[in-house]
Order: structure tokens, then sequence, then C-alpha cells
């Protein structure tokens, strides 16, 4: 009797550990596969591009000329970081309710479209206007914090009275991991080399950095070429659940293989326990499977508990949004199970 109460626990542990890297390779496919808003693939960003001064624009230049480019941007901000906020004036008031802290993007008229952004609303850069200097991208979450239903000609305005007016809503797209939220993000048209992003076409990839890696040692005066591409950079937010993954699954391994010990050894003496009835009935024409029923229906009520046990917990995870899980454990996790 004793061995029957004890059994529902590991069994319980086992299932535990099973679903749970269920769970977190669901959400390892998730992160791998969510639309981010932009397109990392076969994207490069040569980083600390500043180095070179004005030879950062020389060099995207001729990076435009190479075969294996399809597009380049220069640019103060990556995708996959984080940006400081910075305050910005709904008028010209100066009160502090009229102040909204927003993430502040330099970017040029090809970041857009290299990185794969969509306009909701408006339109982007243009070098055919030479007032956008004066004007400012938005992002969706940036208008729902601006209280704008309507942005596009409605203005920001820096401390310094600058008025910045909006011509263009991006659609929303993740900064830095996916653990976070979507942030509010301006984008104004500035000259700013700190990278260079480039988007490579799929033929000859290794061909086509060599012939970066010229193009930018000519210009660099011995600064190093420091390239990645930017799936890459996306990945390496993750690296720690990747390894919780793979705990997971070897937890699971060895739960399955103690519960399957257990399970077994408990059988095998209640079968020892029990050969003379066993044999009474084999002898009196009783069928194989309802001898290995004799001995495992004691123990349907325990597995039955953990069962009901885990599936309660599942179900109560299931009802959470992936995303949002997410942001509440900072990574990858059960929460259900806590």
């Amino acid at each position: 009797m004793s061995c029957r109460i004890c059994l529902p626990g590991p069994i319980t542990i086992a299932l535990i550990l099973i679903i749970g890297t269920g769970v977190i390779d669901s959400q390892l496919s998730y992160i791998q596969n969510r639309d981010l808003g932009y397109t990392r693939d076969q994207v490069v960003t040569i980083k600390d591009t500043r180095w070179l001064g004005d030879g950062a624009w020389t060099f995207a230049a001729q990076a435009r000329k190479l075969a294996g480019v399809s597009g380049v941007t220069v640019s103060g901000n990556r995708p996959d970081q984080k940006v400081t906020f910075r305050g910005f004036l709904t008028d010209r008031s100066g009160r502090v309710t009229s102040t909204a802290l927003l993430e502040d993007w330099t970017i040029d008229a090809d970041y857009l479209p290299t990185l794969g952004m969509k306009l909701t609303a408006g339109r982007n850069f243009s070098p055919q206007f030479p007032t956008d200097s004066g004007c400012i991208l938005i992002n969706g979450t940036a208008a729902r914090v601006l209280g704008y239903a309507h942005p596009l000609g409605s203005s920001l305005y820096t401390f310094g009275s600058e008025a910045l007016r909006i011509i263009g809503v991006v659609k929303d797209f993740n900064t830095g991991s996916l653990r976070d939220p979507v942030d509010p993000v301006v984008f104004r048209l500035a000259r700013n080399g700190n990278a260079v992003t480039l988007r490579l076409s799929t033929q000859d990839i290794p061909g086509t950095l060599k012939a970066l890696r010229s193009r930018y040692e000519a210009l660099a005066n011995g600064h190093p070429f420091v390239y990645s591409f930017l799936d890459d950079d996306f990945s390496k937010l993750y690296i720690a659940d990747e390894r919780t993954g793979r705990l997971f699954t070897v937890f699971s391994l060895l739960a399955i293989l103690i519960a399957a010990k257990g399970m077994f050894g408990l059988v095998a003496a209640a079968a020892e326990q029990r050969t003379k009835e066993i044999g009474v009935r084999r002898v009196l024409g009783a069928r194989m499977i309802h001898l290995v029923w004799l001995l495992v229906k004691d123990y349907g009520l325990a597995i039955g508990l953990a069962l009901l046990i885990v599936g309660a917990k599942t179900w109560q995870t299931s009802r959470v949004p992936l995303a949002q899980t997410l942001r509440q454990e900072g990574g990858l996790g059960i929460r259900g199970f806590s």
C-alpha cells in the first residue's frame, strides 16, 4: 500500500519534465519563427564604423556597387540593440505633462528597405525631399503613447524647441529581446556612421564578405573589420534559454528511466507476491492481458492522480499567451508549473 501512495510523486515529476521540455521547445520555435517586424536573414552589420569618419559613407557607396549586395544603410542604431530614451514634447509649452520618453534612432533613407521594415501610414524619408531633415518617423507604439490616432502631420518638439513633423508610421518591431515589450521609437534622419548594415544576396556570401573586407581595410587605417550577421546576434540573446532546453531534455530522459524502472520494480514485486494466484488463474484459462491487468490495476489510481495533477497544470499554462510568458519570466520557462 505504501508503494502505491508514493508512486504519484516520481510519475508526476517525470510528466512535468516531459511537458516542460515540450513547452520550452515550442518557445524556442516561436522565437526562431516569429515575425519581428524586420528581416534578419542575410543581413550583416559592420560595427564601429564611426572610426572611419566620412569614410563610412564612402565604404557604403562602394558596397552598393557589389553584385552580392542588395541594400546598404548607414545608421546609428541596430534593431537587435536597446536604445537610450529621450524626452520629446507634444507642444512648445515645455510642461511635464506634455513630455514623452521615446527611443531616439538616427537613420538614413535606406534603413527601412534594407531591414525590410514596413510603413503602416505615410512615407519613408527620401533624398528628393530636402526638408525631411526636419521630419521624423514613429512606430505604432509611439503613436499610442503620444495619444495620436492620426499622427501624420502632427509635430514633436525637442527641448530646444525644434519642431519635428511626423511623415510616416512604421509597423511595430521588437528591439532587443522578445522578453521586452515593444518600445516607442522616433526615427530621425541624421548623419550617424556608427554602423553600416548590408543585405546580401544568397550567392557567394564568402566572396562578397571578402570584397567588403578589402574595401573596408583600404579606408580603415588599420582598424579591424568587425562584422556579424543579424540572425546570429539575435540568437545570442537566447543562448541561456537553449541551454535550459537541453538540460530539461536530459533530466526528462533520466526521469522517464527512473519512473519506468520504479514501475517495473513494483509490478515485479507484485508478481512475486501473487505467484500462486497467477499460476492458478493461468491454469484456469486466464488470458495474459488479464493477468497483466491484475498486476497493474492497483497502481491505476496513483497514475491517474499524477495525470490529473499534471493535466491541471498544463491547462493553466496553455492559457497564458507565449509572448506574455516570455516577458513575465525574463526567459524561457514553464510558469504554470511554479
